[in-house]
């Protein structure tokens, strides 16, 4: 845009996998402003622009107050209060898998040679 200034993140790594994000991120704003009733509750993500310049280098749209997908989500045990899972998941009667539980279970699920695919909820 004319006269306007904006920050911008130059990446040493491969910036494709966050050009697919860029891209699932505008097509699930489309998506939001397209539904009524996602419109009525203000219903937003917001979306921002990569320039893969190589398959290792690459320039990202610097997003202000961002919050990491894993955060929002409740990656850590730290963060689980504040975060999505943290405020609506209340088990329903069954236990909360925190992050912690869930990357033991994956872990076990990897380590097993018995049975590839157990179900964790089993356990």
């Amino acid at each position: 845009s004319a006269n306007n200034a904006f920050m911008q993140v130059v990446k040493s790594e491969d910036p494709r996998p966050d050009a697919v994000t860029a891209q699932l991120f505008a097509v699930m704003q489309i998506l939001l402003k397209g539904d009524k009733q996602c419109r009525l509750r203000g219903l937003d993500i917001g979306t921002y622009k990569v320039i893969p310049l190589s398959a290792n280098a690459g320039v990202v749209e610097w997003v202000e107050q961002a919050v990491a997908l894993g955060v929002l989500l409740g990656n850590s045990e730290a963060n689980w209060p504040a975060s999505l899972h943290g405020r609506y998941d209340k088990g329903n009667g069954k236990e909360v898998w925190k992050p912690n539980k869930c990357r033991e279970a994956i872990g076990s699920c990897a380590k097993s040679k018995q049975n590839p695919n157990p179900d964790p909820t089993k356990q």
